[in-house]
């Protein structure tokens, strides 16, 4: 962990190549993790177009992804939206988010917004609408989550309209879904706590079901 940007990254792209060398097809799998941890599959579809020049090439898939699932991303460092800035019910406050944002960027080509490529690969939600052009040739299948009192909301819902809009015309299905009782990746908490489950994670269950036993 103490390892600098885009050490982490690259691992995730390691660890990729290494199932897909192994035979096992991209039409099993669903990316998915929570908040930080999703950072690095929009990390995959984003290296996957724009290949990162300091890691080694992850080539389109010969079949897309079954699905991607973004359980409340942590999409940008340094956000400006009204519920990061207000959403006080969060588990997360903004002080550690922002200081972690810049312990990423410290002593690496993202310090100081010095432009890698305008940082789209540790922050997506940065940008452009043409930068996810071809995500249909990665997956068909987008899930993004939100809770409703979490500080990462608002950036969510706006990536969701984004990536939404990035693959109008084509046949990929981008859902945007929010927890109106949550915050910040409670439900997927409460499932290991053996509390009550919420609808969010009966639609994320069904959702998995049906990208991976559809034919």
């Amino acid at each position: 962990p103490g390892t600098k940007y885009p050490s982490q990254f690259r691992q995730a792209v390691l660890t990729m190549k290494h199932i897909l060398d192994t035979g096992i097809s991209p039409a099993d799998l669903v990316l998915t993790g929570d908040s930080a941890s999703e950072m690095l599959c929009t990390q995959i579809v984003s290296h996957i177009l724009h290949p990162h020049p300091e890691l080694s090439i992850l080539p389109v898939p010969a079949a897309p992804f079954a699905g991607i699932l973004l359980m409340s991303p942590w999409l940008i460092f340094d956000s400006e939206s009204d519920s990061f800035l207000n959403n006080k019910c969060n588990i997360i406050s903004i002080k550690p988010l922002v200081a972690w944002g810049h312990l990423i960027r410290e002593g690496t080509a993202l310090e100081g917004n010095k432009n890698e490529l305008g940082g789209f690969w540790a922050e997506p939600h940065k940008a452009p609408l043409e930068w996810w052009k071809g995500a249909d040739k990665v997956s068909p299948h987008f899930l993004l989550t939100y809770d409703e009192q979490e500080a990462l909301k608002d950036d969510i819902i706006e990536f969701g309209k984004t990536l939404q809009a990035s693959v109008e015309g084509t046949n990929v299905e981008v859902k945007v879904v929010g927890d109106p009782a949550g915050l910040h990746i409670d439900s997927t908490t409460n499932v290991f706590l053996h509390h009550k489950v919420r609808d969010i994670m009966k639609i994320i269950a069904g959702w998995i079901h049906d990208r991976l036993t559809s034919p």
